[in-house]
């Protein structure tokens, strides 16, 4: 079975097409907001930020040659989900490393947003939980929305 090795959330993420080794710029611990105290949050909210996923996992010898899935979801501090997407991964070899680009950043309030991950072998109905990564997001209420990684 897969076992994770890091998930990390960055400002950008990339796998090196010649050693297959990922690379993550700018991890990132959490994000500042701005918004404008007049205005509620939405529902969809979400900041306009360019970001990344690195994931590594380690295979067992038995898993070489076998099709597995990974669940990113981001969780928000009131346990909605507002990114909740499945990836395919062969794993060709006993590692196996995962980069993805992100467009935007939901939130929904201020505090710890997890992004979590889970994995299983394609075919089958239940996913494992791998592991998770907090997010400490704060919202400056201010008219300006300047936007800072952490």
């Amino acid at each position: 079975m897969p076992r994770l090795l890091a998930l990390i959330p960055c400002q950008k993420a990339m796998i090196d097409s010649q050693d297959n080794l990922p690379s993550a710029i700018g991890f990132i611990n959490g994000i500042q907001i701005g918004w404008n105290p007049n205005v509620p949050i939405p529902a969809d909210a979400a900041a306009p930020m360019k970001w990344g996923i690195v994931s590594s996992w380690k295979g067992e010898e038995e898993d070489k040659g076998k099709e597995f899935e990974q669940k990113l979801q981001l969780v928000m501090p009131d346990g909605s989900i507002k990114i909740d997407a499945v990836f395919e991964f062969h794993m060709r070899e006993r590692n196996h490393h995962t980069a993805i680009a992100v467009e935007n950043f939901p939130f929904s309030s201020a505090g710890i947003t997890l992004l979590k991950t889970y994995w299983r072998e394609k075919g089958q109905e239940k996913w494992t939980y791998a592991g998770e990564y907090p997010l400490d997001v704060e919202i400056n209420f201010s008219l300006s929305p300047p936007l800072v990684p952490a």
